[in-house]
Parts: structure tokens; sequence; C-alpha cells
């Protein structure tokens, strides 16, 4: 919605929330029971929730009543049941959603360095935030849908890292844009590594469903990875065990991008990362009975492969991330995006 046509919209109703809006509201049974959950929808079919106990991650989506995300079978939790020993303490709270953040001093597999221990992607997506502001920004030429709040990740003589996030829902099309930035309040450079677990699921995740990207190189990363690498952008259905792939998706452009484009129900979900901040993405494809799940998860930090190298964050220096999610049923915007698809498969390079 223009903001210059709020004059004519108050002819019709005086209360936007009819429209658009933002509901607070807080969850009274279950493992979420306590926690404060924030529901955006942006009067375009665009629906979602934001958890600010959770990191201000995002759980569930939908767009013009299409499921976009993912939800693991451990359900949403609050943040007060985790436990950090090993792997098993992030996937007891991994609800997977549409987006989890893992980082921001380590993502990847659980381990110990210098006698610390550092559980599965991180300690991040099981904080809370703090100063959190939710609003509905009539400031610029469109109306927008705004979330901040900031969320710190400290311990005593270790590391201090505040993240500070935005997120910004547009009125006028599917758009969604995320901003990060991360100070190091401590006393020594830490390790910078973050990965934005985002997951796709049923139904807009189905057989027939196609992967488009602008990748240049793309990379498996294991042996059951690189039987599947010259078929890695198509979807099949559900089978029981089957096996995870994961492929790295390199580039050299300044925007990288990945969609997922579903034939049946005319809905393509794209993400964009810049590739001077978050440099790799990691196409998880989980496509077992039960554990259904697409993951284009941009990244930095070298998490899977040394190719790009390891960046340290200083004393008081600031990291900035910058993502942007879209949802369309346009048949022209998705029929540009299966054009750049093609364009960029005739310099596609398979790295097995």
């Amino acid at each position: 919605m223009q903001t210059a046509e709020l004059k004519q919209t108050y002819k019709y109703t005086t209360d936007l929330t009819n429209i658009v809006g933002i509901k607070d509201y807080t969850f009274n049974s279950g493992y979420a029971r306590g926690m404060r959950a924030l529901e955006l929808y942006n009067g375009n079919g665009l629906r979602l929730t934001i958890l600010p106990d959770r990191c201000l991650d995002i759980p569930w989506i939908s767009y013009k009543d299409c499921n976009i995300g993912y939800l693991s079978r451990a359900e949403v939790r609050a943040p007060w049941y985790f436990e950090p020993h090993g792997n098993d303490g992030f996937l007891r709270q991994f609800f997977g959603g549409f987006i989890t953040t893992c980082g921001v001093n380590h993502a990847g597999k659980a381990t110990t360095i210098d006698g610390h221990d550092f559980p599965l992607h991180g300690w991040i997506s099981n904080l809370p935030a703090d100063g959190v502001c939710a609003f509905v920004d009539k400031e610029g030429p469109e109306i927008e849908l705004v979330v901040r709040g900031t969320v710190i990740q400290a311990q005593a003589l270790r590391e201090r890292l505040v993240l500070n996030r935005e997120w910004r829902v547009s009125t006028e099309s599917g758009k969604i844009r995320l901003r990060d930035e991360i100070e190091n309040w401590g006393v020594n450079a830490e390790p910078l590594k973050m990965l934005y677990h985002t997951n796709f699921g049923w139904p807009l995740l189905d057989a027939g469903a196609e992967v488009w990207t602008n990748a240049e190189l793309i990379a498996s990363r294991t042996a059951e990875s690189a039987a599947e690498m010259h078929y890695y952008n198509r979807i099949d259905g559900p089978l029981p065990g089957r096996p995870e792939a994961n492929f790295g998706l390199h580039g050299d452009s300044e925007i990288g991008w990945a969609a997922l484009y579903n034939p049946h129900l005319g809905i393509a979900a794209v993400i964009r990362h810049r590739r001077d901040q978050l440099p790799e993405m990691n196409q998880w494809k989980q496509l077992s009975s039960g554990d259904y799940v697409l993951g284009l998860e941009p990244l930095c930090g070298g998490v899977f492969t040394k190719q790009h190298p390891l960046r340290y964050l200083e004393v008081g220096e600031t990291a900035i991330f910058e993502l942007e999610f879209e949802f369309t049923d346009s048949a022209e915007q998705i029929e540009k995006l299966r054009q750049m698809d093609s364009e960029q498969a005739k310099s596609f390079s398979p790295v097995q």
C-alpha cells in the first residue's frame, strides 16, 4: 500500500488493521508457553510470525494461503528448554520454520576449540531479543511492517557479540528485507560464522517443483550428494529413509540468488544475498518421509569449505548482512526468473 493512498483508504476504514498490521501475543500451552510472538500480515497475501524470544526468527510463513516453510517434529519451543550438548541440544530446539539463524561465532557441527564447547550451529537461535519494537511505518512512499530488536550473545571472560536485527515487510508486494548488524563489544577478535537456515516445506515443496539459481559453480559436499549432482535442482516426492544431499552454490556476481518454483501452484519463492557479505549458499535437500524439506542457506565463515576465508570481527567492528526474500505468483516475474536460470545454466560447472 502506498502512503499516498491512505487518505482514500480512510474513506472505507479508519482502522488499518482490517488490511495490514501486526498482532502481538503470547503462547499459553506446550513447549512454547510463555513466549512472545508477532504476527504480521501485509494485505497482499503474505502472513508470517516472528519470535522475539528466539532471535527474532520466523517459524511460520504463508503466501496466498499456501504454507512456505517447514516445521519439524520438534515443534516451536521456548529458549529455556535449550541444552547445549553436542548436536542433540540444537536439534531438540530446531523448529526449522522459515528461518533459523545460526551463528554468530560458530555454525556447523558441534565442536570444542581451545577448551571451549560450541553446540551445533551456535547459540544465537536460542537467545531472546531485547528492546523489541514492532510498528507500521508510514514515513516512506510505501507502508511497511517493521520489527526491530537486539540479541546479545555473551559469556563471562569471553565474547560479547551484539546482533541488531531489522525486518521490513512490504505491503505492496510479497517482499521481505532483513538487515543484521553484528558488533563486537568484547575484548578479543571473534570468528564470524553466519548461516541463515532458510527452509521450504510442503505444499510449496512438492514433486515437480524446481530449484533455480544464478550460481556458476555447484559443488557436492558428500558422496550421496555427488550421486544427485546432475539433478540437484529437481524435487521428487518423499521417500522413506532417503539420505540428505548438500550442495554449495557459488558465483562471482554481486548478488546471489536461488528460487523454489512450484508449477502446480504457480508460486515462486526467491532468496537474494550479497556475495561480499555472504559469499556462499548451501542447498540442503532432505526429501525423506516425515522430514521433507529444502534448505537454501546463505552463509559465511567457511562453515562447510575453506573456499572462502574465515573472517574475524575485531573489537569495536561491525559486520552487516542483508537478505531479501520474495514470494510471487506473477507469471511475468516467474518467467523472468526462469530465463535467468536458463542463461546461467549455459555456464554451469558441476564439481564432485
